[in-house]
C-alpha cells in the first residue's frame, strides 16, 4: 500500500513541476516586437511605476578569462509618490540585444515586510549571456499587481557594465 502512495505522490510532484507552478499566473512568451513596445512607465492603482536597472559582468581575477555571465538588478520605483501599490511583484525579465533575447525569472533581494508600504521593489537575475560589457540593451520586466493583472515595463539604452 505504501508503494502505491509513493508512486502517486511522485506522479503528482512531477506533474506539479512540469506545469511550471508559480504563485499566480504562469508567464507567457512574448515576441520581440511585443517586448520592445512595452511602455517605459505603467499606471498601477493610480501610481506611475518606472524601471531602474544595473547590468554587469564580473571580470575580477577569480572570474574566467572571458568574464562571468550577465547579472541584472532591477528596481520598480514609484513616480511622483512615495510608495508602490500594495502587493506588487516583478516575476520575469527579458533582456534584448539586437535580435537576441534572454529571459529568466527574478529573485527577491530582500522580501518586503507583510503589510508594510514599499518604496521600491528590488529583484535580481543571474546566469545571463556573455554580451558586452559596454553594449546597450533593452530590459523588460513582467509585473503582477494585487489582482494578478500582468503589466510589461521597459527600460531602453541600458548599459552592461564591467566589474574588475
Amino acid at each position: 500500500m505504501n508503494h502505491y502512495f509513493l508512486i502517486g505522490l511522485g506522479f503528482l510532484l512531477c506533474l506539479f513541476y512540469s506545469i511550471g507552478y508559480s504563485s499566480g499566473k504562469k508567464s507567457r512568451d512574448f515576441t520581440i516586437k511585443e517586448l520592445k513596445s512595452a511602455p517605459d512607465t505603467v499606471q498601477i492603482k493610480k501610481v506611475g511605476v518606472v524601471l531602474e536597472t544595473y547590468l554587469w559582468r564580473d571580470f575580477m581575477p577569480v572570474s574566467p578569462p572571458d568574464g562571468k555571465p550577465l547579472r541584472a538588478a532591477v528596481s520598480l520605483v514609484p513616480v511622483n509618490t512615495t510608495y508602490l501599490p500594495e502587493a506588487l511583484d516583478a516575476r520575469r525579465i527579458w533582456i534584448i540585444f539586437g535580435e537576441e533575447v534572454w529571459s529568466n525569472s527574478l529573485s527577491a533581494v530582500s522580501p518586503a515586510e507583510p503589510g508594510q508600504p514599499v518604496t521600491r521593489l528590488e529583484k535580481t537575475a543571474a546566469n545571463g549571456p556573455k554580451w558586452g560589457p559596454g553594449v546597450e540593451v533593452t530590459v523588460v520586466v513582467e509585473i503582477l499587481d494585487k489582482e494578478r493583472k500582468t503589466y510589461l515595463l521597459r527600460a531602453d539604452h541600458q548599459t552592461i557594465h564591467r566589474t574588475d
